[in-house]
């Protein structure tokens, strides 16, 4: 029983976070001097006992560029004093929160390899 409620508890805070970033964020794409078209990308920090939304985004050309940057942040983490984030994985996500890929934060030994 406590599972499902936790399941239903986490469902719902996702789709509340998920309804705060359409809100927020109408408009997933800016154009700068009307040639270059740039698209809003989330980053969300997930633990199996927590999770970190961002709720700002940043822009990017495209999602190569946000996958890069995933995969800095999840370098960072790994190189972190402490081991809070070991196991984490850094979700890049679209304004409607679909997940868009997945970065783990690998461990602190194959990161210095």
């Amino acid at each position: 029983m406590n599972e499902m409620l936790e399941f239903g508890r986490q469902f719902l805070w996702t789709t509340l976070i998920r309804l705060q970033r359409v809100v927020m964020y109408r408009e997933d794409t800016v154009t700068l001097e009307g040639a270059l078209i740039m698209k809003r990308y989330f980053f969300d920090l997930n633990k199996t006992t927590s999770s970190s939304y961002d709720y700002h985004g940043r822009h990017f050309h495209d999602a190569r560029e946000a996958r890069d940057l995933a995969e800095i942040m999840a370098l960072d983490l790994s190189c972190s004093e402490t081991e809070d984030w070991m196991g984490s994985i850094v979700k890049v996500c679209d304004p409607a929160g679909k997940i868009l890929f997945s970065i783990p934060v690998p461990p602190l030994a194959k990161a210095a390899a």
